[in-house]
């Protein structure tokens, strides 16, 4: 069941080798669980970013980590995300 707060969700980002809760949790916020005919189709549109067509998003950890780490830090340095005090553990 979508809720309200799933509503404000703008992007998920999840790891690609989880191919069955991405499509689990695309099914989840009625979003098309066949995202590699997303990828498919960008390539065909010559859409440059296919994952303006994505509200979960699947990338693999394994090869942009780095990139993600480095963005993650940006965030959170200028505030854009914050951790909720629940999870800050010392």
């Amino acid at each position: 069941m979508v809720t309200k707060a799933v509503e404000r969700i703008i992007k998920v980002w999840c790891d690609a080798s989880g191919v069955d809760f991405i499509r689990a949790l695309k099914l989840e916020i009625r979003e098309d669980p066949e995202y590699h005919l997303v990828f498919e189709r960008a390539k065909y549109d010559k859409i440059r970013d296919p994952f303006d067509l994505m509200v979960v998003c699947p990338i693999s950890f394994s090869t942009d980590h780095k990139q993600m780490m480095s963005h993650c830090k940006a965030l959170m340095s200028d505030r854009i995300v914050a951790i909720d005090k629940r999870f800050h553990h010392i």
